[in-house]
Protein backbone atom coordinates (compact mmCIF):
# COMPACT_ATOMS: atom_id res chain seq x y z
CA UNK A 1 0.00 0.00 0.00
CA UNK A 2 1.03 3.64 -0.29
CA UNK A 3 1.53 3.92 3.47
CA UNK A 4 3.69 0.80 3.64
CA UNK A 5 5.77 1.93 0.67
CA UNK A 6 6.22 5.32 2.33
CA UNK A 7 7.63 3.63 5.43
CA UNK A 8 10.05 1.49 3.41
CA UNK A 9 11.14 4.52 1.35
CA UNK A 10 12.34 6.29 4.51
CA UNK A 11 15.33 3.93 4.47
CA UNK A 12 16.40 5.27 1.05
CA UNK A 13 19.48 7.01 2.46
CA UNK A 14 22.39 5.12 0.89
CA UNK A 15 23.29 3.11 -2.17
CA UNK A 16 23.39 -0.04 -0.04
CA UNK A 17 19.91 0.63 1.34
CA UNK A 18 18.57 1.18 -2.19
CA UNK A 19 20.13 -2.08 -3.37
CA UNK A 20 18.57 -3.91 -0.41
CA UNK A 21 15.12 -2.55 -1.32
CA UNK A 22 15.61 -3.77 -4.88
CA UNK A 23 16.83 -7.16 -3.64
CA UNK A 24 13.82 -7.56 -1.35
CA UNK A 25 11.04 -6.19 -3.55
CA UNK A 26 11.93 -7.07 -7.17
CA UNK A 27 10.94 -10.72 -6.50
CA UNK A 28 7.55 -9.46 -5.27
CA UNK A 29 7.03 -7.59 -8.55
CA UNK A 30 8.08 -10.64 -10.57
CA UNK A 31 5.70 -12.81 -8.58
CA UNK A 32 2.82 -10.38 -9.15
CA UNK A 33 3.50 -10.32 -12.88
CA UNK A 34 3.52 -14.11 -13.10
CA UNK A 35 0.23 -14.40 -11.19
CA UNK A 36 -1.61 -11.56 -12.94
CA UNK A 37 -5.31 -11.99 -13.52
CA UNK A 38 -6.01 -12.63 -17.20
CA UNK A 39 -9.73 -11.90 -16.86
CA UNK A 40 -10.77 -9.48 -19.59
CA UNK A 41 -10.81 -5.87 -18.41
CA UNK A 42 -13.02 -3.03 -19.61
CA UNK A 43 -10.67 -0.05 -19.77
CA UNK A 44 -12.00 3.51 -19.88
CA UNK A 45 -11.08 5.39 -23.04
CA UNK A 46 -9.62 8.84 -22.31
CA UNK A 47 -11.47 10.88 -24.94
CA UNK A 48 -9.74 14.17 -24.09
CA UNK A 49 -6.35 12.52 -24.60
CA UNK A 50 -7.66 10.91 -27.80
CA UNK A 51 -8.20 14.41 -29.19
CA UNK A 52 -4.62 15.32 -28.24
CA UNK A 53 -2.92 12.27 -29.76
CA UNK A 54 0.05 13.24 -31.94
CA UNK A 55 -0.30 12.73 -35.68
CA UNK A 56 1.67 9.46 -35.79
CA UNK A 57 -0.52 7.90 -33.06
CA UNK A 58 -4.00 8.73 -34.38
CA UNK A 59 -4.84 5.02 -34.75
CA UNK A 60 -4.20 4.42 -31.02
CA UNK A 61 -6.71 4.50 -28.15
CA UNK A 62 -5.52 6.15 -24.92
CA UNK A 63 -6.67 4.43 -21.73
CA UNK A 64 -7.60 6.57 -18.74
CA UNK A 65 -5.47 6.29 -15.58
CA UNK A 66 -6.04 7.96 -12.22
CA UNK A 67 -4.59 11.48 -12.23
CA UNK A 68 -3.53 11.44 -8.59
CA UNK A 69 0.20 12.15 -8.88
CA UNK A 70 0.89 8.43 -9.31
CA UNK A 71 -0.21 8.51 -12.96
CA UNK A 72 3.05 7.20 -14.46
CA UNK A 73 2.95 4.12 -12.23
CA UNK A 74 -0.83 3.77 -12.59
CA UNK A 75 -0.41 3.75 -16.38
CA UNK A 76 2.38 1.18 -16.42
CA UNK A 77 0.51 -0.99 -13.90
CA UNK A 78 -2.55 -0.89 -16.21
CA UNK A 79 -0.36 -2.05 -19.09
CA UNK A 80 1.24 -4.84 -17.05
CA UNK A 81 -1.70 -6.31 -15.12
CA UNK A 82 -4.83 -4.48 -16.29
CA UNK A 83 -5.34 -2.43 -13.11
CA UNK A 84 -3.44 0.07 -10.93
CA UNK A 85 -2.60 -2.33 -8.11
CA UNK A 86 1.17 -2.30 -8.80
CA UNK A 87 1.49 1.49 -8.70
CA UNK A 88 2.96 1.89 -5.19
CA UNK A 89 5.40 -1.01 -5.66
CA UNK A 90 6.55 0.37 -9.03
CA UNK A 91 7.27 3.76 -7.46
CA UNK A 92 9.32 2.21 -4.64
CA UNK A 93 11.39 0.15 -7.09
CA UNK A 94 11.84 3.08 -9.48
CA UNK A 95 13.21 5.50 -6.88
CA UNK A 96 15.41 2.74 -5.46
CA UNK A 97 16.73 1.98 -8.96
CA UNK A 98 17.50 5.68 -9.47
CA UNK A 99 19.33 5.95 -6.15
CA UNK A 100 21.26 2.68 -6.41
CA UNK A 101 22.41 3.34 -9.97
CA UNK A 102 22.65 7.14 -9.96
CA UNK A 103 26.14 6.90 -11.50
CA UNK A 104 24.71 5.17 -14.57
CA UNK A 105 21.77 7.56 -14.98
CA UNK A 106 24.09 10.57 -14.64
CA UNK A 107 25.85 9.31 -17.78
CA UNK A 108 22.87 7.68 -19.47
CA UNK A 109 23.60 7.23 -23.21
CA UNK A 110 20.19 8.63 -24.17
CA UNK A 111 20.83 12.04 -22.60
CA UNK A 112 23.17 13.01 -25.44
CA UNK A 113 20.74 11.50 -27.94
CA UNK A 114 17.80 13.59 -26.70
CA UNK A 115 20.01 16.68 -26.54
CA UNK A 116 21.11 16.19 -30.13
CA UNK A 117 17.55 15.58 -31.35
CA UNK A 118 15.99 18.55 -29.55
CA UNK A 119 18.80 21.09 -29.87
CA UNK A 120 19.03 21.53 -26.10
CA UNK A 121 22.41 21.36 -24.37
CA UNK A 122 23.20 18.34 -22.17
CA UNK A 123 22.79 20.55 -19.08
CA UNK A 124 19.36 21.73 -20.27
CA UNK A 125 18.19 18.18 -20.99
CA UNK A 126 19.31 17.07 -17.54
CA UNK A 127 17.43 19.98 -15.95
CA UNK A 128 14.29 18.96 -17.88
CA UNK A 129 14.78 15.33 -16.84
CA UNK A 130 15.21 16.35 -13.18
CA UNK A 131 12.33 18.90 -13.06
CA UNK A 132 12.28 18.90 -9.25
CA UNK A 133 13.49 21.99 -7.43
CA UNK A 134 15.80 20.41 -4.84
CA UNK A 135 17.37 18.16 -7.49
CA UNK A 136 17.78 21.09 -9.89
CA UNK A 137 19.38 23.22 -7.17
CA UNK A 138 21.76 20.39 -6.31
CA UNK A 139 22.79 20.02 -9.96
CA UNK A 140 22.86 23.73 -10.90
CA UNK A 141 24.77 22.97 -14.10
CA UNK A 142 27.65 21.26 -12.27
CA UNK A 143 28.07 17.76 -13.74
CA UNK A 144 30.19 16.69 -10.77
CA UNK A 145 27.03 17.05 -8.62
CA UNK A 146 24.67 15.22 -10.95
CA UNK A 147 24.84 11.90 -9.08
CA UNK A 148 23.86 13.69 -5.86
CA UNK A 149 21.07 15.50 -7.74
CA UNK A 150 19.64 12.21 -9.02
CA UNK A 151 19.79 10.72 -5.53
CA UNK A 152 18.02 13.82 -4.18
CA UNK A 153 15.39 13.37 -6.89
CA UNK A 154 14.90 9.75 -5.81
CA UNK A 155 14.42 10.75 -2.17
CA UNK A 156 12.09 13.65 -2.97
CA UNK A 157 9.86 11.47 -5.15
CA UNK A 158 9.68 8.43 -2.88
CA UNK A 159 6.43 9.82 -1.47
CA UNK A 160 3.09 8.68 -2.92
CA UNK A 161 1.32 11.16 -5.25
CA UNK A 162 4.52 13.10 -6.02
CA UNK A 163 4.87 13.85 -9.76
CA UNK A 164 7.47 11.82 -11.68
CA UNK A 165 9.98 13.00 -14.30
CA UNK A 166 11.84 11.64 -17.32
CA UNK A 167 14.59 10.15 -15.13
CA UNK A 168 11.84 8.06 -13.53
CA UNK A 169 10.81 6.71 -16.94
CA UNK A 170 14.39 5.60 -17.59
CA UNK A 171 14.55 3.90 -14.18
CA UNK A 172 11.07 2.39 -14.47
CA UNK A 173 12.02 0.84 -17.82
CA UNK A 174 14.89 -0.87 -15.98
CA UNK A 175 12.58 -2.06 -13.19
CA UNK A 176 10.12 -3.71 -15.58
CA UNK A 177 12.91 -4.72 -18.01
CA UNK A 178 10.97 -3.35 -20.97
CA UNK A 179 11.28 -0.16 -23.02
CA UNK A 180 8.79 2.63 -22.32
CA UNK A 181 7.73 4.86 -25.19
CA UNK A 182 6.81 8.31 -23.89
CA UNK A 183 4.23 9.83 -26.24
CA UNK A 184 4.15 13.64 -26.18
CA UNK A 185 1.28 15.62 -27.81
CA UNK A 186 1.88 17.89 -30.80
CA UNK A 187 2.12 21.33 -29.22
CA UNK A 188 3.75 23.91 -31.53
CA UNK A 189 4.90 26.13 -28.65
CA UNK A 190 6.61 23.17 -26.96
CA UNK A 191 8.11 21.41 -29.98
CA UNK A 192 11.68 21.35 -28.61
CA UNK A 193 10.38 19.88 -25.35
CA UNK A 194 8.54 17.20 -27.33
CA UNK A 195 11.77 16.29 -29.13
CA UNK A 196 13.44 15.93 -25.72
CA UNK A 197 10.69 13.78 -24.21
CA UNK A 198 9.04 11.83 -27.04
CA UNK A 199 10.38 8.38 -27.87
CA UNK A 200 11.76 5.14 -26.45
CA UNK A 201 13.31 5.04 -22.99
CA UNK A 202 15.37 1.86 -22.66
CA UNK A 203 16.24 -0.36 -19.65
CA UNK A 204 19.68 0.02 -18.12
CA UNK A 205 20.57 -3.62 -18.81
CA UNK A 206 20.33 -3.03 -22.57
CA UNK A 207 23.25 -0.60 -22.45
CA UNK A 208 25.31 -2.89 -20.23
CA UNK A 209 25.10 -5.81 -22.64
CA UNK A 210 25.41 -6.40 -26.36
CA UNK A 211 21.64 -6.25 -26.86
CA UNK A 212 20.25 -4.71 -30.03
CA UNK A 213 17.80 -1.91 -29.21
CA UNK A 214 15.69 -2.73 -32.26
CA UNK A 215 15.01 -6.26 -31.05
CA UNK A 216 13.21 -5.14 -27.88
CA UNK A 217 11.04 -2.34 -29.29
CA UNK A 218 8.11 -4.71 -29.85
CA UNK A 219 7.96 -5.29 -26.08
CA UNK A 220 7.56 -1.58 -25.26
CA UNK A 221 4.88 -0.05 -23.07
CA UNK A 222 3.39 3.23 -24.36
CA UNK A 223 2.57 6.07 -21.97
CA UNK A 224 1.15 9.41 -23.08
CA UNK A 225 2.02 12.71 -21.38
CA UNK A 226 -1.20 14.56 -20.55
CA UNK A 227 -2.49 16.46 -17.58
CA UNK A 228 -5.79 17.59 -16.10
CA UNK A 229 -6.00 20.99 -14.46
CA UNK A 230 -7.75 24.33 -14.79
CA UNK A 231 -5.56 25.52 -17.67
CA UNK A 232 -7.83 26.53 -20.58
CA UNK A 233 -7.60 24.18 -23.53
CA UNK A 234 -6.58 26.56 -26.30
CA UNK A 235 -6.53 25.45 -29.90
Amino acid sequence: TDSQIKEVAKSLTSKQAAQEILHNFVPLLQSRLKSKNDVSKHPRIDFLSKALLPSDFKQWLPIESSGDGNCLYNSVSLSLVGDESLSALLRLLTVSELFAHADFYAHHPQIKEFASTSGYSNAAIITIFLSEQKAINTFNGDFSKLVSAIQALAQQTAEPTVYSRQFHILALASVIERPIYAVYPDIPSAWAVKLACHGYFYPREVFQSESNLETIKDDAIFVMWTRTDRMPLLG
